[in-house]
């Protein structure tokens, strides 16, 4: 038998859950190249480098041969 969750467990399940959630909406709009929306999802709380059934957002990136453009990311240096 086991004890039922705690409002700690219960806790740390929905961040998890909800961070997967954000994780799978960015992986959607990279596979859609979708740059409006992958700008709006990025957040410093958000971690690019999660693997989401095998793969991070830069892997699907590359592998669907999409570019990024320097007009997509001005503020970033060596974006292209």
């Amino acid at each position: 038998m086991t004890a039922p969750f705690s409002g700690e467990d219960r806790q740390k399940q929905y961040e998890k859950r909800a961070k997967r959630r954000a994780i799978r909406q960015l992986h959607d709009a990279v596979q859609k190249n979708n740059i409006l929306l992958v700008k709006e999802l990025l957040n410093p709380d958000l971690d690019v480098n999660f693997h989401y059934n095998g793969q991070t957002a830069l892997q699907i990136a590359v592998t669907s041969g999409y570019k990024v453009s320097t007009l997509d990311c001005p503020n970033i240096p060596d974006c292209s």
